[in-house]
């Protein structure tokens, strides 16, 4: 089981029962979060919740009979749930979270990639859309955005997403995808990456511009963004099926492992190095797979490319680098940056008009 394939698992510890006769774990499997139980001498691995979402924390009490853990799913805001580990339902402890109006349940879909493997999505509508489905009319078309996930290994998770939420209730048809090389879906799936980041990888988010363009729903515009490697995959993905892309907005990405790997934090050298197989003196043809900045002639889409000043997991020297590339080859581009790292999401503003003004 992929227990520690990314890192929004390995924050998570697994604890002892309080009989020290099992090992809890937590599990992520197609988007949501599980905890789950061995026997400590080995053995069969089984379930013990079944309440889906996405968590951001699990601890056990002392005596390790019982867990606590913070869930949202997509309707659902992020509050404190208490387990009994001898089983039972969980029983949520806290009402942080408002009632948002206009949330929405996103529809899961599934559309044939390049190869034909078929790939997951979050399907994000807008409400008359939703309201002429539900009424059996025709419906209005809109502006399609697909969004792809950041950390490669990680996945898109069923949790509030409300950024998400904020661009379907503003118009825009959202598809986010959980491209190959995710976690969640088998070990064969994830492996697809491996040595091969942003080549294969990158023409998924192209499939599912094509899909949405088949949809009667979309007015024929599709735009795509995303951060940290979400970021990596917008850029490279412009570069690779760049006749797919009417718009981009990539954030906080790596444009060049090759050049900036020497600036990355210690996590962020290993997860390269790792995917790489090696480093760029002794893998310089996988990292040429991986390279966006010496394909970005190829560019057509207008960009939006944004970087936190002070992130060391996607070094800032790669804006440096992609904006001085851009300029150079007289592409259509706005640059901003924030004093923020690789977390900063104030975006959502930036996002919508920029693709409002490449709808029109």
């Amino acid at each position: 089981m992929q227990i520690c394939a990314t890192d929004a698992i390995m924050r998570f510890d697994p604890h002892w029962s309080g009989d020290g006769e099992r090992i809890h774990f937590p599990y992520r499997q197609r988007g949501a979060f599980e905890l789950w139980s061995v026997p400590a001498t080995g053995g069969v691995a089984t379930r013990v919740t079944n309440v889906g979402g996405a968590r951001s924390s699990l601890h056990a009490t002392p005596d390790g009979r019982r867990a606590v853990f913070a869930r949202d799913a997509s309707t659902e805001g992020r509050e404190a749930w208490l387990l009994d580990l001898e089983g039972g339902t969980p029983r949520r402890l806290t009402s942080f979270s408002p009632r948002l109006a206009g949330v929405q349940r996103p529809t899961e879909i599934s559309f044939r990639s390049f190869d034909g493997l078929y790939v997951r999505g979050f399907l994000y509508l807008p409400p008359a859309i939703r309201r002429a489905l539900a009424d059996g009319t025709e419906p209005p078309s809109y502006p399609a955005l697909v969004q792809v996930h950041g950390g490669g290994t990680n996945s898109y998770l069923r949790g509030t997403n409300p950024v998400k939420q904020y661009l379907a209730n503003e118009g825009f048809v959202v598809l986010a995808i959980n491209y190959r090389g995710g976690s969640g879906f088998g070990r064969e799936f994830q492996d697809l990456s491996i040595e091969d980041w942003l080549n294969d990888q990158s023409r998924d988010p192209g499939a599912a511009a094509d899909w949405l363009r088949s949809q009667a729903y979309v007015n024929g515009r599709v735009g795509i963004y995303g951060g940290s490697y979400g970021g990596m995959q917008s850029m490279s993905a412009i570069t690779r099926t760049p006749d797919k892309f009417d718009a981009a907005v990539p954030m906080r990405g790596i444009y060049s492992e090759a050049k900036t790997l020497p600036y990355a934090d210690r996590v962020g050298k290993i997860f390269a190095i790792t995917g790489h197989g090696g480093t760029p003196d002794a893998r310089p043809e996988i990292y040429a797979k991986t390279e966006t900045l010496d394909r970005m002639d190829r560019i057509t889409a207008p960009v939006l490319i944004m970087h936190g000043e002070y992130d060391v997991r996607a070094p800032f020297e790669n804006f440096e680098l992609a904006v001085e590339r851009l300029e150079a080859l007289g592409k259509e581009f706005e640059s901003t940056t924030y004093p923020q790292g690789s977390g900063g999401m104030r975006y959502a503003c930036a996002l919508f008009y920029t693709f409002q003004e490449a709808s029109s």
